[in-house]
């Protein structure tokens, strides 16, 4: 079995359930609102622009590397979260596996805590 494990922040980074994230993309749009169905506006206007013209270069391009900064001050110790249905891309059935498999864990999550 191969595996590729990131040597650079991404692999310290976890998903911020219900918008607790606190690095990368300061979306709007949680996985407690987002549909599963359609590819949210958010995510349309941050790969392709105001003017909806899609851009093929966005979805090839290191993406993570672009949205990658600190959404407020982080602190020693503190884990660091990313709300990564940034990172989802615009195909509808990576999105809609992105979205339930992102519901899925934080339901977890919070029955846990």
């Amino acid at each position: 079995m191969e595996a590729f494990i990131p040597s650079t922040v991404q692999l310290f980074i976890d998903h911020g359930c219900k918008g607790s994230s606190n690095f990368g993309s300061s979306l709007e749009l949680t996985e407690a609102d987002a549909d599963p169905e359609s590819v949210a506006d958010e995510i349309l206007e941050l790969f392709m622009g105001g003017d909806r013209i899609y851009n093929p270069a966005a979805e090839r391009r290191p993406f993570f590397y672009d949205i990658t900064v600190p959404l407020r001050s982080i602190q020693k110790g503190e884990e660091i979260f990313f709300n990564e249905l940034a990172s989802s891309g615009l195909n509808e059935f990576a999105w809609k596996e992105e979205v339930l498999a992102l519901q899925e864990k934080c339901s977890r999550i919070e029955t846990a805590t």
